[in-house]
């Protein structure tokens, strides 16, 4: 018994040390466990840390904000590089500050468990918000390092206007003509270069008639966050019609974590009212934005009331970190009266005209190790106008075609003191007789577009951008008038392929090359190359001439013809296989500085090396 005893007693302490040692194993092995899985479901946000030049900027710090808190922290080493850890996941701010430099304030962004996201940061010396162009070289690049003449027009220079055309009158270079009071027609004309010579993109959708043609005047201020104004042909990055500018906007973002509804409103003297509502946020992965403005005013004159809704949407869902899709959506419904050159008659006329425009896209994102960047995007132009003469307004008088309209007796005196006075035909009469049984009157007219466009660039080392593009345009435009029993209409179809390269050369030499071939539906195929160079001998700094940048941009833009063009040329009457385009060479060359609280810029003159009208054979 004592045997069996003494056995067991033995027993237990060494199964006590066993037990002990599998359960410091155990401990061992889920701390492990828990460590090696929170760092494998750890967001990493990395990235680079520079000026605006591109140099490298260290010890900078960085904060990782997921709401009102700061979750993670990253300092920047000499080179510039960061990265940051967190086991959180939502959507992030990154808050950046370092000496001798402006705190910068990032675009929010979604972070997964795990996802591994870059975000290069640029920190200015006069601004929180680093001034990027996207219309210069095709990627978001500061613009200190574009060589090319661009404009930047922030969201609170339009936060005070009904439309954008007096923001676009503060560029220079650029002269914008509106016909009549608010709502008439507005044209821009950019350095010399035709109305319809524009390229007009809305959040990155070609946005101008078929030909060029685009009415500023039917666009409102609300559901805009800034412009960017590029001055010069790019026709390399966006075809035909960028031939004397691109113009672009985008529709602003939702960004609160919470719900936000705000509403303004405003009114004046000749019965003007404005109303504009909207409702944003965001939720992890989901940003929305939705909003609504109204803006109705009687002008000045008789029948000349106008009025403009506006309907804009922005929704983006991030399927991962890396790999976002934006749904945006803008519709613009405007129709005004058209007195006439009542000064001239004493009388208005009875006539209306209207504008439906709707402009919609869907874009695709990705991007692959921080450094490869594709962009796929379907975008669609709805575009209708109709002018409608109610009645013939004026008093009938006979004449030697047997009468017509016309307006009261009035004195038109010049700036050098002469006179003339006089009656004006104001309404032609309708024949056979009676004078009104033509009226009322309607012509109609529509413009739509549908692409597709692809792009992907690449990173280099040595701060080198590669990209390609393809550009594919279903263009479809008529013209109808009852009256003179004319309907027209026309499609086309165009192609474009882009190759691109810039970068810089010790953070002070910045450089854009490359062209385009684009085969247009009525002129064939057309190369446009550019080239640009910009020098900064000064770095950026709050003192004067710090950030001081010579800039030379030569470029080749072509020009498909307008509606109203195509239709009325002796070209075209001599077959369809016959067209025409305009071939504009253009070189600009511009010094400017920007110190601290001071924007300044101050351009050379352009030259147009010459302007070219191709008919072929």
């Amino acid at each position: 018994m004592s045997v069996i005893f003494g056995r067991y007693t033995a027993a237990f302490p060494l199964r006590a040390s066993a037990l002990r040692r599998f359960l410091t194993l155990a401990a061992f092995l889920f701390t492990s466990f828990v460590f090696f899985t929170a760092a494998a479901r750890a967001v990493v946000v990395r990235g680079v840390v520079t000026d605006a030049l591109g140099k490298p900027v260290a010890a900078a710090r960085v904060q990782l904000v997921l709401g009102q808190k700061a979750v993670a922290v990253g300092v920047s080493g000499a080179d510039g590089l960061y990265e940051i850890r967190s086991t959180e996941a939502g959507r992030f701010v990154l808050l950046t500050s370092a000496v001798s430099f402006f705190p910068g304030v990032g675009q929010d962004f979604y972070g997964g468990s795990t996802d591994e996201i870059t975000q290069n940061i640029v920190l200015e010396t006069g601004s929180v918000h680093e001034d990027v162009t996207v219309t210069a070289t095709g990627t978001p690049t500061p613009v200190e390092q574009s060589s090319s003449a661009v404009t930047l027009v922030p969201d609170v220079y339009l936060a005070t206007t009904v439309g954008i055309a007096d923001a676009l009158r503060q560029s220079p270079g650029v002269d914008v003509v509106q016909t009549g009071q608010m709502g008439g027609a507005t044209s821009l004309f950019v350095r010399g270069g035709n109305s319809d010579a524009n390229k007009v993109l809305i959040d990155g959708i070609t946005a101008e008639d078929v030909g060029g043609r685009f009415d500023f005047g039917t666009v409102s201020s609300s559901g805009v966050t800034g412009m960017e104004i590029y001055r010069g042909p790019d026709s390399v990055l966006y075809g035909s019609d960028a031939a004397s500018s691109t113009i672009a906007f985008n529709t602003p973002r939702g960004s609160d974590l919470k719900p936000v509804v705000s509403y303004t409103g405003s009114a004046g003297n000749f019965h003007t009212y404005q109303d504009e509502g909207t409702v944003s946020g965001a939720h992890k992965r989901v940003d929305y934005l939705a909003g609504y403005s109204r803006v109705d005013t009687s002008n000045a004159l008789p029948r000349d009331d106008y009025h403009m809704g506006t309907a804009v949407a922005n929704v983006g869902y991030d399927i991962t970190a890396t790999t976002p899709v934006r749904f945006t959506i803008r519709n613009a419904d405007s129709a005004s009266g058209e007195p006439g050159a009542h000064d001239f008659y004493g009388i208005s006329s009875a006539a209306k005209e209207a504008d439906q425009d709707i402009y919609s896209g869907l874009t695709v994102q990705n991007t692959f190790e921080g450094n490869w960047h594709n962009l796929v995007r379907y975008g669609i132009a709805r575009k209708r106008e109709q002018f409608k003469t109610f009645a013939a307004e004026g008093i009938f008088l006979n004449d030697s075609s047997g009468g017509d309209y016309y307006g009261d007796v009035e004195t038109i005196r010049g700036a050098n003191g002469t006179s003339a006075k006089g009656q004006a035909v104001l309404t032609y009469a309708c024949y056979p007789l009676p004078a009104n049984s033509c009226y009322p009157q309607s012509d109609f007219a529509d413009s739509n577009r549908d692409e597709l466009y692809y792009q992907t660039d690449y990173r280099f080392p040595k701060r080198i951008v590669g990209l390609f593009g393809f550009r594919y345009e279903n263009e479809r435009g008529s013209f109808v008038y009852p009256a003179y029993f004319e309907d027209q209409g026309i499609q086309r179809t165009n192609f474009e392929y882009t190759l691109q390269f810039s970068g810089d050369i010790v953070n002070r030499v910045f450089y854009s090359v490359g062209g385009a071939v684009e085969k247009n539906h009525l002129y064939g195929v057309a190369g446009t190359p550019r080239l640009g160079l910009a020098y900064v001998p000064v770095r950026p700094g709050g003192e004067w001439m710090r950030g001081t940048k010579i800039r030379v941009n030569v470029a080749t833009g072509v020009q498909e013809p307008s509606l109203a063009t195509d239709f009325s040329s002796l070209y075209t009457q001599l077959g369809p296989t016959v067209a025409v385009k305009d071939g504009i060479t253009h070189a600009d060359a511009g010094c400017g500085d920007r110190p601290e609280h001071l924007p300044r810029q101050a351009n050379l003159p352009g030259w147009v090396l010459s302007q070219r009208v191709f008919a072929p054979d």
